[in-house]
């Protein structure tokens, strides 16, 4: 929606201040910064893997504290790790995922 693309884009630009904080402070800045966005997925958020893609749901943002949408980017967060750097392929919440968690 055309009308809200400054506030997407004020959005994303928190986002990733957050991944960076994050990264550094958690995972060490091991993980690559993937392209962040801010979108209309019906999902709180989602990890891309094939094209490295983080995304966060305006709606869920929108209706939640910014707290809870960071632990939504955490979340999304560990999934980059258990691909990137575990390097493995298991299902979305797997054994790996929830150490890492």
């Amino acid at each position: 929606m055309e009308t809200d693309s400054p506030l997407r884009a004020a959005l994303g630009q928190a986002l990733r201040r957050e991944w960076k904080r994050m990264a550094r402070e958690r995972f060490g800045n091991r993980m690559r910064t993937p392209f962040i966005y801010v979108s209309d997925t019906p999902k709180l958020g989602a990890w891309k893997p094939i094209e490295a893609t983080l995304e966060i749901s305006l709606p869920f943002i929108l209706e939640n504290t910014w707290g809870t949408v960071v632990a939504v980017l955490l979340h999304e967060m560990a999934h980059q790790w258990v691909h990137e750097v575990l390097r493995v392929d298991e299902s979305a919440h797997g054994p790996v995922f929830q150490r890492v968690c």
